[in-house]
């Protein structure tokens, strides 16, 4: 799978700038070997009197707006629609607490709630690299191609100094069983410069331990270091696939409030490549 952009200034939209961009990318993608081609991009909410583009999935729609367009006619399909959702910090502040207890009663001693700032620690590591394996075959994906991906410790290490390195501060908080002492759940906050919206990155939890409430357990832990470590930042934003209903629900009950969509597309590269691209 090869993902491909095209990013085009405002003021010098409308001269095929966007679609020459793309087509040269793709090209690249096929000569490197890619035999499946996505793009992934940020759209209006469809209003009524809206034309509107309906995934493959049957979950959600975005508004037939200018990226739509350019994919559409580049034989793109649409085949999942994330929900792009905001959470007010301090809005939600005064719920976190009561939704934490429940979480924590729900799971019972069985589990060890951890946070921390920067990168993982030594102990952490190979659990942590392990499910961020699983995010590539566990989250609903719907029709999208996946590749297997390989985790471990260093690639966990060299992915955080490189988002360190890119100006990005990250807050982590996982959840340890305390039986086996694996790492069974985790999630990822990033928090950008100062001024900007912190986003919620990956949040997975252990197929062989769900049920516990584990996930919004430690999404509160993480909003709970973010208002100790960072209280100028005001907002958070969060992607879910729109028939991720359980991630969606966990959200909802935080205070999460719909922004926007991302929409998510695909094509074959033979396809692209009949075209003449």
């Amino acid at each position: 799978v090869a993902y491909v952009s095209a990013w085009v200034v405002p003021d010098a939209r409308g001269h095929g700038l966007g679609r020459a961009i793309a087509e040269h990318t793709e090209r690249i993608a096929i000569e490197l070997g890619a035999t499946t081609l996505q793009a992934w991009a940020d759209h209006r909410a469809p209003v009524e009197g809206d034309a509107a583009v309906s995934p493959v999935s049957g979950h959600g729609s975005v508004a037939a707006d200018a990226a739509a367009r350019l994919a559409v006619a580049m034989g793109y399909a649409l085949e999942q629609v994330e929900r792009i959702s905001e959470l007010d910090v301090e809005a939600a502040r005064g719920s976190l607490e009561q939704h934490r207890a429940d979480a924590a009663a729900k799971a019972g001693d069985a589990y060890e709630a951890r946070s921390w700032s920067g990168r993982t620690p030594p102990e952490l590591r190979d659990g942590m690299a392990a499910l961020h394996a699983r995010m590539a075959t566990d989250v609903p994906s719907a029709g999208l191609d996946t590749d297997d991906e390989h985790w471990d410790a260093a690639r966990l290490e060299r992915t955080e100094r490189e988002l360190e390195e890119a100006g990005q501060s990250i807050l982590q908080a996982a959840v340890v069983h305390r039986a086996t002492g694996e790492v069974v759940a985790f999630t990822v906050l990033l928090v950008p410069a100062e001024g900007r919206p912190a986003t919620q990155e990956d949040t997975l939890v252990h197929a062989d331990h769900r049920g516990h409430r584990l996930g919004i357990l430690i999404k509160i832990r993480n909003l709970r270091l973010l208002r100790e470590a960072y209280p100028a930042v005001r907002r958070v934003l969060t992607y879910n696939a729109a028939e991720n209903d359980h991630m969606l629900g966990i959200n909802i009950a935080l205070g999460f409030k719909p922004a926007g969509y991302d929409g998510e597309w695909q094509r074959t590269a033979a396809a692209a490549g009949a075209a003449g691209n």
